[in-house]
């Protein structure tokens, strides 16, 4: 079954801002300037390492993200890389819409997902952060019908008994918005074949 998600998508130079890698979420860097280091959300980029980031203005997706910090729940946008843009249909200059096709539907909605290419990976196997002795994969996802998410948001996806070489796929993921309590994740995802 066919249906659409929308994505925003970011013109954003990184270049000019200092990147510090999160402690914890190794794969975040957390972009600043000095007049902005008392900003209410906090903006990270992803990247795999810190080599990774670009140095010029390019276009990102933008994801919410939420993690916890002792007893403060801490809020953020991720810049994510856009790492295809096969079918995506333009509606304006930064909102798409994103197919989704292997997605099964379930009752008063749509499980949420992660869409084809957004598993980030070496394009041979996933991307895998280890946090708190769980193996993850960093996904953007889109919300599903229980998500307290209003639009796309980045997920640690865990991935422990599922194949690293499922990269160039759909995952799905049920309505465990945030199961482990400490930051935004899903433990039961399902790549599509």
């Amino acid at each position: 079954m066919s249906h659409y998600h929308l994505a925003t998508v970011v013109k954003f130079d990184p270049s000019s801002f200092q990147k510090t890698s999160h402690t914890k979420f190794k794969c975040l860097h957390q972009l600043t300037k000095q007049e902005e280091l008392n900003s209410l959300e906090l903006l990270f980029i992803y990247a795999h390492q810190s080599n990774n980031i670009p140095n010029s203005e390019e276009e990102f997706l933008l994801a919410d993200f939420k993690y916890k910090e002792g007893s403060k729940i801490v809020r953020a946008k991720v810049l994510c890389p856009i790492l295809n843009r096969i079918n995506w249909i333009k509606i304006n200059d930064n909102l798409y819409k994103v197919p989704i096709t292997n997605v099964q539907p379930i009752i008063r909605g749509l499980t949420g997902c992660s869409p084809k290419g957004y598993a980030y990976s070496n394009q041979t196997s996933l991307y895998k952060y280890e946090i708190d002795n769980v193996e993850y994969a960093a996904m953007y996802c889109f919300p599903d019908n229980k998500s307290c998410a209003m639009g796309p948001y980045f997920a640690f996806c865990k991935i422990d008994g599922i194949s690293y070489s499922k990269t160039n796929h759909e995952w799905n993921h049920g309505d465990d918005f945030w199961n482990n309590g400490q930051f935004i994740s899903h433990e039961n995802v399902t790549p599509f074949p």
